[in-house]
């Protein structure tokens, strides 16, 4: 490892080059650092890991093996449903226009869209695991004639055309059922744009087809 830097920096490079190295490779949860006992601690470096207990000696590597894990880089997101009472602090967000941004349309407006959810209709809300802090926002709806629309004009084919596992054999996609959502609507703060994969797994059970 070689590492340099001008020392009133030094903690800013370390800090921006792990959020980089967990934006670049956003399934990545952890960074593992072999260090030789001769080399001697590397800092500021070191500063960011702590050494995995060793379980038995070896012969062939003479050091420690140090780990350091993303949520002491990035914290972890909390996804929820979102309440009519994020309002207040989501808009501020979303007007500043700062961070991963879609386009607002004309036709958005979140208050209604927060107040009213149903079955398919979703608004999720991304929060700071440590300071509580709204820092995301995704939009969601889901529609059979949106479906079948995207089937007649793209091409799903890879995709089954987008039908459920038993009506795969099916050559009428006319008569499916719906197997998908849309994101209508999305916003992260910059600092947390690695964890945009978080939204994924509370989407998909808002919308459990």
């Amino acid at each position: 490892v070689f590492f340099a830097a001008k020392p009133e920096v030094a903690d800013d490079v370390i800090n921006n080059i792990f959020a980089t190295l967990y934006s670049t490779l956003p399934d990545t949860d952890h960074v593992l650092f072999a260090l030789y006992r001769e080399a001697g601690p590397v800092s500021p470096i070191s500063d960011y890991f702590s050494a995995l207990p060793e379980r038995a000696p070896t012969d062939v590597f003479q050091g420690d093996v140090l780990w350091s894990p993303r949520e002491h880089v990035i914290p972890d997101l909390v996804i929820r449903k979102g309440k009519v009472e994020d309002y207040d602090d989501l808009m501020p967000l979303l007007l500043a226009e700062v961070g991963v941004l879609t386009e607002m349309g004309d036709d958005f407006y979140l208050e209604e869209l927060l107040e009213h959810q149903d079955a398919v209709h979703c608004v999720l809300v991304a929060e700071d695991a440590e300071t509580g802090e709204i820092v995301g926002l995704m939009c969601m709806s889901s529609s059979l004639d949106d479906q079948q629309y995207f089937v007649k004009h793209f091409n799903t084919e890879p995709y089954q055309k987008l039908k459920r596992w038993h009506q795969r054999h099916e050559k009428d996609q006319a008569h499916g059922n719906k197997n998908s959502f849309q994101i209508d609507f999305f916003y992260l703060n910059v600092e947390y744009e690695c964890r945009a994969t978080d939204f994924l797994r509370p989407a998909f059970k808002e919308f459990p087809f």
